[in-house]
């Protein structure tokens, strides 16, 4: 309801014993319809247009409290704001344990005052790169300024569940706003989980292909030592680019009339028999196909399908397995 001036309900009444409806009154003072029948009714039992103090609760959480309570929030120390609660009483900041919502506005105060609001970041922290790395992504960027992407079909390995060894990771936190982007972990390149490929392009995508490594699939593949393979093995590679990426982007791409186009991949050493594949592929005459060459390392950040992966991960985590693996046959 909106606060009006005592001015403003002076007029309020006045104009209301000229006999002035109540909506031509509130587009004429600038309020709503409800804050001229309050004080109508105010005006008619005898309590004037003067508003009633209000006294103010003291807070809880004095300053320093809740400069802690701020700190909690954003440390990991505790696990959100019930036991940034109990943390506060432990150290006798507070005289009984507050409540979350308590707690939650203290902080947010301290951090509005600071110009800095906290937010809740829900995702996980971000992969943190090396310089050399950083220098290789450049490098790549400048080199390929003036191709043509829409040519190019992106490829990559999915691997579902994800682990972080080494680094605290929680499904959600409280951070400043300007400390957002700062929380970066390391991340194995090859963690136990489900392997799958696929390939998108402006104009479609593959279906996608389980290789070795996913749960519960035996392998027809063998590493060097003979044994049967637990993951991805350049002969395999050779068979999933030859059989299934390339046919899927020749039927892309040449309903649109392009012959000439990219084939992307990573740095994976088993990805270097893609150009025995393609020359093979070649060679049957129906595109001409290269490789896209000098892909910097730990760039995921820079292919599409990554965002691919991501809406396919949330889909995938809310089915069961069976629907997953009936996924990964089917590409649906």
């Amino acid at each position: 309801m909106a606060h009006l001036t005592p001015e403003q309900r002076s007029v309020i009444i006045y104009l209301h014993k000229q006999h002035r409806s109540m909506a031509s009154i509130a587009r004429e003072i600038g309020c709503s319809k409800a804050s001229v029948h309050r004080w109508v009714t105010q005006s008619y039992q005898g309590r004037g247009v003067a508003q009633k103090p209000r006294v103010a609760r003291p807070l809880l959480l004095d300053d320093s409290a809740a400069k802690r309570a701020e700190q909690l929030l954003r440390s990991d120390e505790v696990g959100g704001s019930r036991l940034a609660a109990a943390q506060l009483f432990r150290e006798e900041l507070v005289p009984k344990p507050p409540s979350r919502q308590t707690v939650m506005r203290a902080a947010k105060r301290v951090a509005n005052e600071a110009h800095d609001p906290l937010v809740y970041t829900r995702s996980a922290p971000k992969k943190k790169l090396t310089e050399a790395t950083k220098k290789k992504r450049v490098a790549f960027c400048r080199a390929n300024l003036n191709r043509d992407w829409g040519r190019v079909m992106f490829t990559d390995r999915c691997k579902f569940h994800f682990k972080y060894p080494g680094s605290k990771v929680q499904r959600g936190r409280w951070t400043r706003r300007s400390e957002k982007d700062s929380q970066q972990v390391y991340t194995p390149n090859h963690p136990q989980c489900y392997n799958v490929y696929g390939g998108i392009t402006m104009h479609g995508t593959s279906k996608l292909v389980a290789v070795a490594g996913t749960d519960g699939q035996a392998s027809r593949y063998h590493n060097q030592k003979g044994q049967r393979a637990k993951n991805i093995t350049a002969e395999e590679y050779e068979v999933v680019v030859g059989r299934h990426l390339l046919p899927a982007g020749e039927g892309q791409f040449s309903c649109h009339g392009v012959r000439n186009w990219v084939l992307q991949q990573d740095r994976d050493p088993t990805h270097t028999v893609a150009h025995r594949a393609v020359d093979k592929f070649n060679a049957l005459g129906f595109s001409s196909v290269e490789v896209l060459p000098d892909w910097p390392g730990n760039s995921h950040d820079l292919s599409p399908i990554e965002n691919v992966w991501s809406g396919v991960l949330d889909e995938v985590q809310k089915k069961r397995v069976c629907r997953f693996l009936r996924f990964q046959e089917t590409g649906r």
